[in-house]
């Protein structure tokens, strides 16, 4: 654009620019009113010669036309016509015919005058009344030749002054830039660690500006060096400190490391620039760091951490700092073999308590002599339950095959909502689908995991006949999420932190405790998100969202 070239100009073009602009600004409106007025008044000089000459000739121009004298009034208009400033000049009659004109070729005698009455004219009175009229054209011509030595004038002026602006402009800007040259000239010895007042004997702005950078400048220097100490300062504090230290740019780059890297086998410069997701060891994890970190909220995370020498368990503390993420990584391998430990004695106590349920019907029946049909089906209700145990504990402690599938939403859906059709029908539960039609790739069997745990919960928790299940299943900005909500009667607040705990269950001896917490896995195993809503009274909806990653699409079906 115009006004971007403009702005990009030198500050002496734009000087001579702005002369330029003044002088024009100011001499052509003036030059225009001084040319516009003398025109007027050349004209208002002719008219008043003419009228003078007509009143001069009045008396002898009046004879002529009531005599008839054609010949004495053509020597009169032919006299008229020779004045200076006059083009034409006729004398019509009261109706426009022409009694004699200056131009007899284009206008004899007897013809029609058109306009005449619009033309200059003066009326030929003969005892007050007007017999005819004497019409003359102003020259324009001629008063264009007068006035063109004023034209050529006026122009030779302003370009005159135009050369002076243009110099002026120049001149000025060379001297500012020559005094701005000295200032930046500072700046760039401050650069270099040298620092020295510039002045100038013209106590104007630039002078002004010249001492106040200066005084920055002395500012600034005081700041680094305090800067410097508090760098030495805190860098010796992270570096006394037990746990690593990064420091990340918002891209997840690393810039800076304690000494205390030197732990992994690596130093400062093996992980300068490099993304902080190397030091994970487990795809899963960096997948799942990785989505954390674009939500710019602190987090905290466990998982292996690589090192020359194996592998470590660590907390990895992720921390947004304005433009930064400071992170701090905490070895907490020997606690994490402690809460194995812990977890493996709570995990056989719950087991152990489960069978021990299972079992108590076939161990009191075990002192009957003749079963009969109704025991042979406790016998089996328990076995039963028992193998499903096995089997949750085993899907439980378990990695699962992480193979995935080319999969079509709705038909999912309608396979497993087909397994709990006689549920649905025996209590006359009311389902609603919202199910949009697209292909995708998933692990088959987590993802069926999730969902039949999620639905089977749902089905148990409402009433019959007043039940409303809802599932829901989409794609959107790279996420395949699922929804499964129902009416029933929420989870209690104080079972609701409970709930994901191995063998937590508030179904009694119907339930073993680890369907949601089988859920919370496989959704962690295919890096997925899952957030739990309930209102006691209200219901319950736990959403699912699965990250489409690399080797995985989604396809919408029109």
């Amino acid at each position: 654009m115009l006004i971007d070239k403009l702005l990009r100009l030198s500050v002496g073009t734009k000087l001579s620019l702005s002369f330029v602009f003044i002088v024009l600004l100011t001499s052509i409106p003036i030059s225009t009113l001084m040319i516009f007025h003398l025109e007027k008044v050349l004209k208002e000089y002719i008219r008043d010669t003419i009228k003078k000459e007509i009143a001069s000739r009045e008396n002898d121009i009046r004879s002529a036309f009531l005599n008839g004298d054609y010949w004495m009034i053509f020597k009169q208009v032919d006299a008229l016509s020779k004045l200076k400033g006059i083009k034409d000049v006729a004398i019509v009659n009261n109706l426009g015919f022409v009694i004699a004109h200056s131009d007899p070729v284009n206008y004899p005698i007897n013809s029609y005058l058109p306009n005449y009455d619009k033309l200059e004219n003066l009326p030929i009175d003969s005892y007050n009344y007007p017999i005819g009229y004497i019409v003359y054209q102003i020259d324009d011509k001629a008063i264009e030749a007068s006035i063109l030595p004023l034209k050529v004038i006026s122009a030779t002026l302003t370009f005159i002054f135009i050369l002076f602006g243009i110099s002026m402009g120049f001149f000025v800007s060379m001297r500012i830039s020559s005094r701005l040259k000295r200032v930046l000239t500072m700046i760039r010895e401050f650069e270099k660690g040298k620092l020295e007042r510039v002045e100038f004997w013209e106590k104007d702005e630039i002078n002004t500006f010249a001492e106040y950078t200066y005084k920055s400048l002395l500012g600034i220097n005081t700041m680094i060096n305090n800067s410097l100490s508090e760098r030495d300062f805190y860098q010796n504090l992270v570096n006394s400190l037990q746990d690593i230290v990064l420091i990340l740019d918002e891209d997840g780059k690393i810039y800076y490391t304690s000494k205390q890297v030197e732990k992994l086998g690596f130093s400062y410069y093996d992980l300068l620039g490099r993304s902080v997701l190397v030091l994970i060891k487990d795809p899963r994890d960096r997948k799942r760091i990785r989505r954390k970190l674009l939500s710019k909220e602190s987090f905290t995370e466990g998982v292996k951490i690589r090192t020359h020498d194996g592998d470590l368990f660590a907390a990895v503390s992720f921390t947004p700092f304005q433009d930064a993420i400071v992170v701090s990584i905490k070895d907490i391998t020997e606690t994490r073999r402690m809460e194995v430990f812990y977890m493996l004695g709570e995990l056989s106590a719950g087991i152990a308590h489960e069978l021990k349920n299972a079992l108590l019907p076939i161990r009191l029946l075990m002192d009957v002599s003749n079963w009969d049909e109704e025991d042979i089906k406790v016998i089996r209700t328990a076995m039963n339950r028992i193998n499903r145990i096995v089997d949750d504990v085993l899907s439980f402690a378990t990695s699962g095959i992480y193979r995935e599938d080319l999969v079509n939403s709705k038909e999912l859906i309608n396979s497993w909502l087909s397994l709990y059709e006689p549920l649905i029908r025996s209590k006359r539960i009311r389902i609603i689908t919202h199910v949009d039609d697209f292909d995708f790739m998933v692990n088959k069997h987590a993802f069926h995991t999730i969902f039949n745990n999620l639905l089977k919960n749902a089905l148990e928790a409402v009433e019959e006949e007043k039940g409303v299940v809802s599932v829901h299943l989409k794609s959107s900005n790279g996420k395949v999420i699922l929804k499964v909500e129902d009416n029933g009667s929420g989870i209690p607040s104080k079972y609701r932190e409970k709930i994901f705990e191995p063998f937590f269950s508030t179904k009694g001896s119907m339930g073993t405790g680890l369907g949601l917490p089988l859920v919370l896995k496989y959704v962690y195993d295919i890096g997925g998100h899952l957030e739990m809503e309930t209102e006691e009274g209200e219901g319950t909806s736990f959403t699912v969202e699965v990250p489409i990653g690399n080797g995985k699409k989604i396809v919408a079906n029109r």
